[in-house]
């Protein structure tokens, strides 16, 4: 099994221009923890989680109070990533090794699709149920 087989196509993605503070907002709507953060002609440049927003997402301007800042200042860059090529075990493994939670898939530069950390376990759990369990 590959990514393609198991990753989500609708995809959800922000650019970096975009103020943090509303893509908070689009991620609760949306019930998503992370979004890729795509140029202008779509091409993958960094990811931004929760977390990120969480933390970095606002910043203290003088007397002129908060200031909105760009999911750019705060994203993960320059991306992970896998190609819809990748085996379920090599995502698997890379999740694991570098502590994350969700990968975008890319094929040409492009964002396909995402597969997340409960995507993967849910894939090997299944694979490892005797047939007629489940």
């Amino acid at each position: 099994m590959t990514a393609a087989d198991m990753m989500a196509t609708r995809v959800l993605t922000v650019h970096p221009t975009d103020p943090a503070e509303e893509v908070c907002d689009l991620f609760q709507h949306a019930r998503v923890h992370c979004a890729p953060v795509v140029d202008p002609d779509g091409k993958l440049v960094g990811i931004v989680s929760q977390e990120d927003l969480l933390v970095g997402g606002t910043s203290q301007s003088g007397e002129s109070g908060r200031q909105a800042t760009a999911v750019g200042e705060i994203m993960t860059s320059p991306p992970i990533s896998a190609s819809p090529e990748t085996r379920v075990s090599d995502l698997c493994r890379m999740m694991w090794r570098l502590r994350i939670h969700h990968l975008p898939i890319v094929d040409r530069d492009r964002v396909v699709g995402m597969v997340s950390s409960l995507d993967v376990c849910r894939v090997v759990g299944e694979e490892r149920l005797e047939p007629g369990e489940g």
